[in-house]
């Protein structure tokens, strides 16, 4: 794997072939790059596929320029020129994989016809991609039991879902949710680190806001800002785990106003600083923090393994 130095970036990596066994996954990348980096033209032999993850940058490929925001995917298909003109003010965070397709078109039947492109495509508000590429992400930097099976498992599922997105058909709803709910959670999920205020994401579900933040505590178990809070949370913890990226780089990206915000509501959710995760993720000690969301919403802090219940002293309390 090559360090952020040896590429001029400010944190990350980037490898190639990261996964023996696993030769169509020709190369990954997470990493921040600075403003002033920008890329010329360049081709690759397989496809490669972009995924802006917070700040911006301007793509182009021989034909259209593509603006890319948080959540925007850019896909080159092989010997397609494409730059990077670029990266808009402060840094960027981008993660990239390179991969032929045909070996994940044998295992996924149907895909093929929808990658029958040889330019490049531009794909905004990619929705769940940043979560598929976090899980591919987990299996390259981690060596762990079945790390081949996990990784070709991460692979498949997002290279389907960027086919969906070329596919353009909406998902159907048929999980026992409320449409709002779910198309309020999807808009959260897709860049949690947006500012959502409640009568704004109301607005884009077309509901009141009373009436969204009553379902959301009904089915979520939190409203709607609780929720996004948890999500920039979890957030924090793949990128205090996988990356090199400072504590305050970590808040600024997420969308907190400042790192004291961000070390409050870390501390608050997870149950843990944020450089004691850190410390826990990478095999030291304390133990690594999850979360737990209770049924009525509340955030329970694990630290390790979990905790047994207190013994209480005196008479029980009522149930």
């Amino acid at each position: 794997m090559r360090s952020a130095e040896s590429w001029g970036l400010i944190a990350g990596f980037s490898a190639d072939r990261p996964i023996p066994g696993l030769s169509e996954l020709a190369a990954v990348g997470d990493q921040w790059a600075p403003v002033h980096r920008l890329m010329g033209w360049h081709t690759h032999l397989e496809w490669e596929i972009y995924l802006q993850i917070a700040g911006s940058t301007q793509r182009s490929s021989e034909s259209a320029s593509y603006p890319m925001t948080p959540g925007d995917v850019f896909i080159a298909a092989p010997h397609a020129r494409h730059r990077v003109v670029n990266r808009g003010s402060g840094k960027e965070h981008n993660g990239f994989i390179r991969c032929r397709l045909e070996p994940v078109f044998r295992r996924q039947p149907g895909l093929a016809p929808l990658w029958r492109f040889t330019s490049c495509k531009h794909l905004p508000a990619a929705g769940v991609v940043t979560a598929l590429f976090q899980l591919l992400m987990r299996e390259v930097t981690l060596d762990q039991q079945f790390r081949l099976h996990g990784a070709r498992c991460a692979l498949d599922a997002l290279v389907i879902e960027v086919s969906r997105l070329l596919a353009g058909q909406p998902a159907r709803i048929i999980a026992p949710l409320p449409e709002p709910v779910v198309r309020a959670r999807e808009l959260i999920d897709s860049d949690c680190a947006r500012p959502w205020p409640l009568r704004e994401l109301a607005k884009a579900v077309q509901v009141s806001s009373s009436h969204l933040l009553a379902l959301c505590r009904l089915h979520l178990g939190a409203a709607p800002h609780r929720y996004q809070l948890q999500q920039r949370i979890i957030r924090a913890q793949y990128l205090l785990a996988h990356s090199d990226e400072s504590i305050s780089g970590i808040a600024h990206e997420l969308g907190f106003s400042s790192s004291q915000h961000f070390a409050r509501t870390f501390r608050s959710l997870a149950g843990a600083t944020a450089r004691a995760y850190r410390q826990g993720a990478r095999g030291g000690a304390p133990g690594p923090v999850s979360l737990v969301v209770a049924p009525a919403g509340d955030l329970k802090p694990h630290l390790g393994r979990p905790r047994s219940p207190r013994r209480r002293h005196g008479p029980s309390a009522s149930p």
